[in-house]
């Protein structure tokens, strides 16, 4: 595997990444258009407020590196782990993901619309206002996120995990959520309708609670 060890967490495939990458900063002209960034571990450093067109980022490590507002077109990652970056504000429209991990990364209003993501986990993340608009996930999980005011709408979740996260006020409408588990995450406010809950994994308080949000009047006992 050239170098690099995979391993298997909670049933997502995680980034093949070389054992020997060291921290070092981001090169003058290393992030720019049609870039190929590959076996790199960048520590630090930003490019906050860019546009970079059609690059890629392969067995790459980012740990506190900034992209806030940053507009990545065409944008692919495979490979990858960003720990406590900021990508909060980016437009990340139509990039594709596999075997990415989040961790403790501020993605406040970050647009993944029309993204395609496998094997992705986002855990400890900061997400409110992020936006997921006709993605298409599989083999993804949210850990722990703060996802309130987030937007699904449109998007294929189908199986997707999301684990003790606040979905306060998300925006599920159009979404596909075939055997999507929400158990331990907070719904209130949730924007959903009974299309998109079939095929949900919910406990019994969330089933109360979406069920009161369409109308429905639920009697304890």
């Amino acid at each position: 595997m050239d170098g690099r060890s995979r391993r298997t967490r909670g049933g997502l495939d995680s980034p093949a990444l070389p054992q020997d990458l060291a921290p070092s900063a981001l090169l003058d002209g290393e992030l720019v258009d049609d870039a190929l960034v590959e076996r790199r571990f960048l520590d630090g450093g930003n490019v906050n407020d860019a546009t970079i067109r059609a690059i890629t980022l392969d067995a790459v490590r980012l740990r506190r590196f900034g992209m806030q507002r940053a507009r990545l077109r065409h944008l692919r990652v495979q490979d990858a782990r960003f720990d406590l970056c900021d990508l909060s504000s980016g437009d990340w429209e139509k990039a594709s993901l596999t075997r990415v991990e989040m961790v403790g990364c501020k993605l406040l209003g970050l647009h993944l619309d029309d993204a395609v993501l496998h094997d992705v986990l986002i855990q400890d993340c900061q997400a409110p206002y992020a936006t997921f608009v006709s993605a298409r996930c599989r083999a993804v999980r949210f850990a722990t996120c703060n996802l309130a005011q987030t937007s699904f709408s449109d998007a294929d979740l189908s199986g997707v995990v999301f684990l003790n996260c606040d979905l306060s006020g998300a925006d599920m409408m159009g979404a596909k959520l075939v055997g999507a588990d929400l158990r331990g995450s907070k719904l209130e406010g949730m924007r959903i309708g009974p299309k998109e809950i079939q095929g949900l994994i919910l406990d019994l308080g969330q089933a109360a609670i979406l069920l009161r949000g369409l109308g429905a009047t639920v009697v304890d006992g």
